[in-house]
């Protein structure tokens, strides 16, 4: 409805808010036996969702260390996923995934990335980068674990940004 009004106005349209999906294949939740109460989880995971900076996850993982101690590694990546969802935003990318092979990124047409530079960024680097004409980035990094897919994920939509 609102849009309409806008159209009807001559208003421009607020640009659509990207909901990028990311699927690394690591555990990233709070565990009931860090946070048993239930609601306080859900209040937890609303705050997390809704953190868009740095900072702002930060706060939270130094609240939940005050609250409850140290943050387990589950807890500590849901906010690192939290933080490449961030950059994923930034770089209007749609679906970001790690299948043990290679590292995906979908972009969106309207991405402010070049897609030649990207591959002449990572065609210097790795061998094997692939850009689909649907915008689909897949670098090869084969054999990552844990914390290290998602420092990659990172590092990646760090130097795409840049």
């Amino acid at each position: 409805m609102e849009k309409a009004i806008r159209e009807l106005k001559g208003e421009p349209a607020p640009e659509e808010e990207i909901k990028p999906e990311i699927h690394l294949g690591i555990p990233a939740f709070i565990p009931e036996v860090y946070m048993a109460d239930e609601h306080r989880r859900l209040v937890t995971y609303k705050q997390v969702s809704l953190a868009s900076t740095d900072e702002d996850l930060a706060g939270i993982r130094a609240e939940l260390m005050d609250c409850y101690g140290l943050v387990p590694p589950e807890v500590e990546n849901l906010l690192a996923v939290i933080g490449i969802r961030n950059l994923l935003k930034d770089i209007k990318g749609k679906r970001m995934g790690y299948d043990g092979k290679g590292m995906s990124v979908f972009l969106q047409e309207k991405s402010p990335i070049d897609p030649a530079r990207i591959i002449e960024l990572y065609r210097r680097k790795v061998r094997g980068v692939q850009l689909t004409p649907d915008l689909k980035l897949t670098i090869p990094m084969p054999g990552l674990k844990g914390a290290e897919i998602l420092s990659r994920a990172r590092e990646l939509l760090q130097s795409l940004r840049s």
